[in-house]
């Protein structure tokens, strides 16, 4: 018995819909739903029932829920165990973060924390919203530092296991048009979606969170981006813009950090305005050690709120 079908299982049961628990996954529908088939008959009974809409866990199957997100539960600690022991017997903060933490001057908070917890190492690895949300729920780390868009993205699929979250927001970032120095809007105040339609686009690389904001808010205004360059990497991004004359679409808290080397560009922002909340998330019944919980408490003091 596999024990990663267990955490299937719980990425099923909270979207209860093959597609949206396999893109989760990053696996196809057809190897979820073998898993999954497989799992039940090591248990000797159906998980799901296919209801008159969607999928419904079965009274067996939410019998069997609650032990499954235990084995996920253990399975981390056992992990954490682990490299707690092949790190000198330190205790270990496991933080999943967007990649983009000096931007909002988070890291100042790690150098605070490591100060009052010179004993606690803090293990950062950095992924896209959508990942770090699904090791969240999976229990892959203990806090989670992303991004979101209700406004403009589809929160059946991106938001999914939102109940199980506690937020404490950190701030609010605003989408800007990055535009080559020579662009006909580039000493514009502020533009629209609609007077970029016809521009060839540079986005973060596809799948990604702010990939899937910019292409829902492209849509939203009424046309499809012509999108020729995509990457994790804000800097070839820039490139792009100043040098092969495209439109880049970021947030406006990573843009002066891009500027230098010889680059220029103009940084216009978008009306209406386009906003992602950017927060610290952990789970609601976890229950964390004292040393997590004030890592938390630092983004609750009101004072240290960046403006957007």
């Amino acid at each position: 018995m596999e024990i990663n079908w267990f955490g299937e299982f719980v990425v099923l049961s909270e979207t209860l819909h093959y597609a949206q628990a396999a893109e989760k996954l990053y696996m196809t529908q057809s190897t979820l739903s073998k898993h999954i088939q497989a799992l039940e008959k090591e248990l000797g009974a159906p998980l799901f029932a296919r209801g008159y809409h969607k999928l419904e866990l079965t009274p067996f199957g939410r019998v069997m829920l609650p032990y499954a997100y235990d084995m996920m539960s253990v399975r981390n600690k056992c992990e954490e165990a682990a490299f707690t022991m092949l790190h000198g017997g330190s205790r270990v903060l496991r933080i999943s973060a967007i990649p983009a933490l000096p931007d909002y001057n988070i890291t100042e908070k790690f150098i605070r924390f490591q100060q009052k917890y010179p004993d606690v190492k803090i293990s950062v690895s950095e992924a896209d919203s959508i990942v770090i949300r699904k090791e969240l729920l999976e229990r892959q780390c203990d806090l989670a530092i992303m991004r979101d868009s209700r406004d403009i993205l589809d929160a059946s699929r991106v938001l999914s296991g939102e109940d199980m979250l506690r937020r404490i927001p950190f701030c609010r970032d605003e989408l800007v048009a990055v535009l080559p120095t020579d662009h006909p809007l580039a000493r514009e105040k502020q533009v629209s979606l609609q007077q970029l339609s016809k521009d060839r686009f540079v986005l973060i690389r596809e799948g990604s969170l702010p990939y899937q904001l910019c292409l829902s808010a492209c849509k939203a205004a009424g046309f499809i981006p012509q999108v020729e360059f995509t990457s994790h990497n804000r800097d070839a991004m820039v490139d792009m813009v100043v040098k092969g004359s495209l439109t880049a679409l970021l947030f406006s808290s990573h843009v002066e950090n891009l500027r230098g080397r010889g680059r220029d560009f103009a940084a216009v922002p978008i009306r209406p305005a386009l906003y992602c909340d950017v927060f610290i998330a952990c789970l609601k019944h976890e229950n964390l050690p004292d040393y997590a919980q004030d890592f938390i408490a630092m983004f609750e003091e009101r004072d240290s709120i960046p403006e957007s």
